[in-house]
């Protein structure tokens, strides 16, 4: 009977001892979720940021967009303005030449 008894209490404390590596398994299983947790957050805040970033770069390039297609239709404007005068002013000045060889 001492014999049996023994051998329970050895085995209950070997069965304590594994509870007790299993208990501190168990922690630093915890502690390492909560620092996955974390990281997947600040993943996320990052992310929703950059996403931001985007967004507003987007808005920018559209706006540069716009001004670049007023510039250019200035541009073209004030071109087909000048060369609608340079045309008139060869014609005058062909008018004015053959009214020169006339007289």
């Amino acid at each position: 009977m001492r014999i049996l008894a023994l051998v329970v209490a050895m085995l209950g404390l070997c069965s304590c001892g594994q509870l007790k590596e299993m208990n501190a398994n168990m922690q630093d299983s915890t502690e390492n979720l909560k620092k996955n947790t974390a990281t997947v957050q600040h993943s996320s805040e990052v992310i929703q940021k950059n996403t931001e970033e985007v967004a507003r770069s987007t808005a920018n390039m559209q706006i540069m967009g716009i001004i670049a297609l007023i510039v250019l239709g200035a541009a073209a404007y004030i071109a087909y303005s000048l060369f609608k005068r340079h045309r008139r002013v060869l014609q005058d000045i062909k008018i004015i030449a053959d009214r020169l060889k006339k007289d």
